[in-house]
């Protein structure tokens, strides 16, 4: 269904790695501070096995553009906010519809193929709709995991760091990174990862729905979007390994 290339991209490694440098930079680090720890980190991990795939083609990023619109978009939500059935005739609200407004480039048919197998979407209604299950995707199968997905959020956590601190000139009342430090049993960690499971993602879609309802329009009439991200780190002790 996805077809791997087994070639790196070097573009990939400038996106992550240019807003963290031009930080570090900033916060007053040498350079021969940093290229030290680049380097020592490469030896440190010249065994790791290649479990990431660089994709041939770019139909699995197109996929979390078709959720969001199916999230968001007036004519695919019901009157509670939630996403609606779609039907799979050319009846709307349709997916083939949903598929034409996000404006991919992926089929309709492989499009609900991919998120049906990912687990994002469920035939139901005897085949008649299909309902979204989860409109976040995992980009882990077995032991392999899609680059492109993983690399994409940690650039755009850094860059929105350096957005923050950097290219806004002025006052910075408003722009807040905040994080929680918090001691937790390693026993249970697996409650916490469960509570995660349940709960995260209505806690992120009540956030997002009331950032949508403080938005304004722009002079062009197009809607500035919103949204709030939460990432979880575990910073295990020194002397333990870390990942």
């Amino acid at each position: 269904m996805i077809r791997a290339s087994s070639t790196s991209s070097s573009t990939a490694v400038d996106d992550v790695l240019r807003p963290i440098i031009r930080l570090l930079k900033a916060s007053g680090i040498s350079d021969s501070e940093i290229i030290s720890v680049v380097r020592a980190r490469c030896r440190a991990y010249r065994s790791e096995s290649v479990t990431g795939s660089w994709l041939g083609n770019a139909d699995v990023m197109q996929l979390p553009e078709i959720l969001s619109l199916w999230m968001h978009d007036q004519e695919f939500v019901g009157s509670t906010g939630a996403p609606c059935k779609l039907n799979l005739s050319p009846e709307v609200p349709s997916f083939r519809q949903l598929v034409a407004k996000a404006g991919v480039t992926i089929p309709p048919r492989h499009a609900l193929k991919q998120l049906e197998a990912l687990g994002a979407v469920q035939i139901c209604d005897k085949g008649r709709k299909v309902r979204l299950v989860s409109n976040v995707l995992f980009s882990v199968s077995g032991r392999r995991f899609l680059s492109a997905p993983s690399i994409v959020a940690i650039r755009w956590l850094a860059e929105s760091i350096e957005h923050n601190v950097l290219d806004r000139p002025g006052v910075l009342e408003g722009r807040m990174q905040r994080s929680a430090f918090l001691s937790v049993d390693p026993k249970q960690l697996p409650e916490i990862e469960r509570f995660v499971r349940l709960s995260g993602q209505a806690f992120l879609d009540t956030i997002d729905q009331k950032l949508r309802l403080c938005s304004k329009r722009s002079r062009t009439g197009s809607e500035p979007r919103y949204g709030v991200g939460v990432y979880a780190f575990i910073d295990r002790p020194s002397r333990a390994k870390r990942r």
